[in-house]
């Protein structure tokens, strides 16, 4: 069986309601009827028809359509498989979800406007959705801006450079460079100090060292969270 359109289901909730409220009014007809005669049923009459004219104008001159939804904010890049996305739209209006040009999910704004949809599946690399609004009245919004979520799951790579494990310092080399490479714009800690890493990935930070043996350990962490991490030995030697 072919799958209804949500308009075709709008129509049919619709007609659905109008029929209640068309035997709801017959009942108070005659009941009015009964009880207080035909004056005071012409009038009933007459106030459905004024209220019935009322909300038929309204639905037809309803011609603005509502502003474009917005999500809230959410990380760009994650390693989680899974997101949960919610946003703002017009009170009651239908809410289109797309997720990489194919419609994800349908649903309807609360009385404030808000909507959410919660564990949405990520494919690996860039995630882009959008959303488009329909009033009561038909008119749809533009779409909204884009969202990028990008699923990263790789750890970044990392290599040092210099110093090389077990390398020997004497004298006045107590303070050393660590030198290295790893992925751009990630963020690198050698020890406890933050390393400047450049736009193609090239990280340096010096570092003073102990008498003695030194572990230096240098943990490089991307923009999804996803984090490598090696520790080398040096020697200091007044």
């Amino acid at each position: 069986m072919k799958k209804k359109t949500w308009l075709q289901q709008k129509e049919q909730r619709q007609s659905v309601s109008q029929g209640i409220m068309f035997l709801i009014a017959t009942v108070a007809l005659i009941f009015v009827l009964f009880q207080f005669g035909v004056p005071a049923l012409v009038k009933l009459a007459g106030f459905f028809g004024d209220l019935k004219s009322a909300t038929q104008s309204v639905e037809k001159n309803d011609t603005i359509a509502p502003l474009a939804p917005r999500f809230d904010y959410v990380p760009e890049y994650t390693q989680s498989e899974t997101v949960n996305l919610s946003g703002n739209s017009e009170a009651g209006s239908i809410i289109k979800v797309f997720h990489n040009n194919a419609e994800l999910q349908e649903l309807i704004a609360d009385k404030d406007g808000r909507f959410s949809l919660d564990q949405i599946s990520l494919e690996l690399g860039e995630n882009t959705f959008w959303a488009s609004a329909w009033d009561q009245a038909g008119n749809a919004s533009q779409e909204s801006e884009p969202l990028t979520i990008t699923l990263d799951k790789e750890p970044p790579v990392l290599e040092v450079s210099q110093p090389k494990a077990d390398d020997r310092f004497f004298d006045k080399d107590k303070q050393i460079k660590v030198t290295g490479f790893t992925e751009a714009e990630a963020k690198v800690m050698v020890n406890d100090r933050l390393a400047i890493v450049d736009h193609e990935g090239q990280f340096s930070t010096t570092l003073v060292l102990n008498d003695g043996q030194n572990d230096i350990r240098v943990t490089a962490t991307d923009k999804a969270n996803n984090q490598t991490e090696t520790t080398i030995q040096v020697e200091y030697i007044p």
